[in-house]
């Protein structure tokens, strides 16, 4: 309801207005957004240069909303393409792309240096057991596979979107490394919902590999050398 008003604002606000409300909006700290927040990790995946990390502005505000209720569709619903229910306008487009952009590198890369995150992975080789955890991750409970299932939903549908946006933005080394995450993610969802977790039936398409063969969620392109998994 909140972006549906400030969308009547910016639609029908002159421009003089629109400069008074977001000059307003950037003196506040508490409408302060912080982007390239995937920075933390050492990776070539749809990096793009940033100066600070510090965003001001009414299109910032906004763009944040927008991919914050998106991304709440995306973890707790089953509702299909969920960041297309509440699309950017064009006034802030620009901030949308980028903080999807940061989004989907941050959780990708965010599982990809989360040793619980390797240690379902490796599963895509184990025997299919269903109804029951495998013997050497009894250490992590269901509850917190489910956990885990959800990120890696949350974190494709991000993924997904990011290509859907640049569909005629993308280098051709951008798509390869989007597709390369689209399938290390949907490998890694299939380690945890049909091996660890036991749900369903799992149809092979001949192409789950093992995270230490350097695949799954290995040192690819889009990951830039990801540290071995240890054991727990």
């Amino acid at each position: 309801m909140a972006l549906q008003s400030l969308d009547r604002l910016v639609a029908t606000a002159s421009e003089k207005e629109l400069a008074v409300i977001d000059e307003i909006v950037k003196d506040r700290d508490e409408f302060v957004v912080m982007t390239n927040l995937a920075s933390q990790y050492e990776s070539e995946l749809l990096r793009t240069p940033q100066s600070n990390n510090i965003r001001r502005g009414l299109a910032w505000v906004m763009a944040l909303a927008r991919v914050e209720l998106g991304a709440m569709r995306a973890g707790f619903t089953d509702v299909r393409n969920p960041f297309e229910l509440v699309p950017p306008s064009r006034y802030e487009f620009a901030e949308y792309v980028e903080i999807m952009v940061d989004s989907a590198r941050t959780h990708y890369l965010a599982l990809g240096n989360d040793p619980n995150a390797h240690l379902y992975a490796r599963w895509n080789q184990a025997p299919i057991k269903p109804g029951r955890m495998p013997t050497d991750a009894q250490v992590l409970t269901e509850r917190q596979a489910i956990a885990y299932a959800r990120r890696t939903v949350l974190a494709s549908q991000f993924v997904d979107a990011v290509e859907s946006l640049g569909k005629t933005q993308l280098s051709a080394d951008q798509y390869v490394q989007l597709q390369q995450a689209k399938q290390h993610l949907a490998s890694l969802k299939s380690a945890i919902v049909y091996r660890v977790l036991g749900l369903g039936i799992e149809v092979s398409s001949g192409t789950n590999t093992a995270l230490d063969g350097g695949t799954v969620l290995g040192p690819v392109t889009g990951l830039g050398g990801l540290p071995p998994a240890t054991e727990k």
